[in-house]
């Protein structure tokens, strides 16, 4: 029956690796020379969570795009001279304990990376003001920066950057696929994660195509 048939579906993996991949191998990772030539990181937020639990536990806490935030400490750490734009809001429509804006500058100063180094632009709720509101802020010219978020985000995220008028070095991180496809894999959880990443990145997608026509 559909019910069985959609079980199927979500517990065999390989369709939803397969979908995933394609968007994850859009964009390699970048080379070093490109790296240290930039005119800085740009690292979009959502790998902090916002709310009561943090506040009330007074720790800060890494969701599963936790890569966004390493891969950061890792390029400021082999390149000294680069800047960090933290690009973030709230998910929520009134901020209820802490925010991500607050969150990720607690996780910086943690990680002792020196203040004179971040930029934070607080006030964007997707990417399309992600990007939008940190070109005001920046006004890059034409200096190319590097641009960390999810490998299944990045193919949305370059386009809407450089819409923005950005020029951009992609950093795609936390992969959720390898570079074969696992045929026999059963996971309902995995299966469930694949395929909500795929659904929200394909709808997000068209939403912002069509956006970006009307523009």
């Amino acid at each position: 029956d559909v019910c069985s048939s959609d079980l199927v579906l979500v517990t065999y993996t390989a369709p939803a690796q397969f979908l995933v991949s394609r968007l994850e191998n859009k964009f390699e990772q970048p080379t070093q020379s490109s790296v240290g030539n930039a005119g800085g990181v740009i690292v979009l937020g959502g790998a902090l969570v916002e709310g009561q639990v943090p506040f009330e536990r007074k720790q800060i806490v890494i969701n599963e795009n936790g890569e966004r935030l390493t891969t950061a400490l890792q390029v400021l750490k082999q390149n000294p001279k680069l800047k960090l734009l933290y690009s973030t809001g709230s998910g929520q429509l009134l901020v209820n304990g802490i925010s991500e804006f607050d969150a990720a500058k607690q996780f910086f100063q943690q990680q002792q990376v020196d203040s004179k180094r971040l930029i934070f632009e607080s006030s964007s709720r997707s990417t399309y003001e992600n990007a939008n509101r940190s070109f005001e802020l920046i006004n890059p010219g034409k200096t190319q920066w590097i641009l960390i978020t999810s490998a299944t985000h990045m193919n949305r995220a370059v386009r809407t950057f450089e819409e923005a008028g950005w020029s951009v070095i992609p950093y795609p991180v936390d992969f959720q696929t390898g570079t074969s496809i696992n045929y026999k894999q059963f996971s309902p959880s995995k299966g469930i994660q694949l395929w909500n990443r795929w659904i929200h990145e394909t709808v997000a997608s068209i939403l912002y195509a069509v956006r970006f026509q009307l523009d």
